[in-house]
């Protein structure tokens, strides 16, 4: 691998004007011939564009290995800039060492990086084998193609640590997830004594209650009508016009609690739905 400091000058000058290019304004270079601070250009919109597609051809080749080698640890100022092509060439190129590139990864899911996501998977040297990676991913607007990828991932298993993945994605709220993450086989998303529905349930999640509903694993009447009860105590109306449509929903469950929660805290639109559901 290239060395800084075996470097000429003048290509020093030349790989640290691309370095800049992406931003680099904050790391101080020096080798053994040269020493000089990095600075911000003028004009850099017309720079960066007239300059950029010059740079990537003839000194990316010089500015992998150097990032590897002298910057790996700050890669991540890369990924947070969106360079994400030169990420790619980087893992083509096999430069990056496995604990970077494992650091990579997980970026890659934080940031919704698929293109960078997919490069690694293929990689040999990057085992997945905790389901941590597959909790990071679990973000409302993180597209469904990153969780895709990680869930067809051998190495993993959506149903550990008692299916807290669909666990997760009701926490958010994620319908999109929700809906990708039930078609998988054997997960169990009435773990844990229904919990998912439960919680779901008290935030208002209607799309994930509609989901879990349509599974055959999930009981809307779990710890004693505990989604009912919950939706009626934080006037969660939709959710309960939901949960009463299921025939094994009792609206007069433990000596009409539902009713009773919803009075207290004032929720007078749930509290007509549920005495509607008494006289039915």
């Amino acid at each position: 691998m290239t060395q800084f400091c075996d470097l000429p000058n003048e290509i020093i000058d030349q790989v640290t004007a691309y370095l800049d290019l992406i931003e680099y304004h904050s790391l101080r270079i020096s080798s053994t011939q040269f020493n000089f601070p990095l600075e911000p250009h003028l004009h850099w919109d017309a720079y960066l564009e007239s300059t950029k597609a010059i740079y990537r051809r003839r000194f990316l080749p010089m500015a992998i290995p150097l990032l590897n080698d002298v910057y790996g640890p700050r890669v991540e100022l890369v990924m947070a800039h969106k360079h994400y092509e030169i990420v790619c060439q980087s893992i083509r190129s096999k430069q990056f060492n496995p604990e970077i590139k494992r650091n990579i990864l997980l970026m890659s899911l934080t940031q919704c990086v698929p293109q960078v996501l997919e490069l690694l998977l293929m990689d040999p040297e990057v085992l997945i084998n905790e389901n941590y990676y597959l909790l990071k991913t679990i973000k409302k607007h993180l597209p469904t193609d990153c969780l895709q990828l990680l869930l067809t991932h051998t190495q993993l298993d959506p149903t550990a640590d008692s299916n807290i993945l669909v666990k997760t994605a009701c926490k958010v709220g994620s319908e999109k997830h929700l809906e990708l993450i039930l078609k998988l086989p054997n997960v169990n998303p009435g773990a844990d004594d229904n919990y998912s529905i439960c919680y779901a349930a008290g935030m208002g999640y209607y799309g994930c209650i509609a989901l879990l509903l349509s599974h055959p694993l999930v009981d809307p009447t779990a710890r004693d009508h505990e989604p009912l009860m919950v939706a009626a105590a934080n006037g969660h109306y939709q959710c309960l016009l939901l949960l009463l449509g299921d025939s094994r929903v009792n609206a007069g469950a433990r000596n009409q609690s539902a009713l009773k929660l919803a009075l207290l805290n004032g929720h007078t639109r749930c509290l007509r739905l549920l005495e509607a559901n008494l006289s039915t």
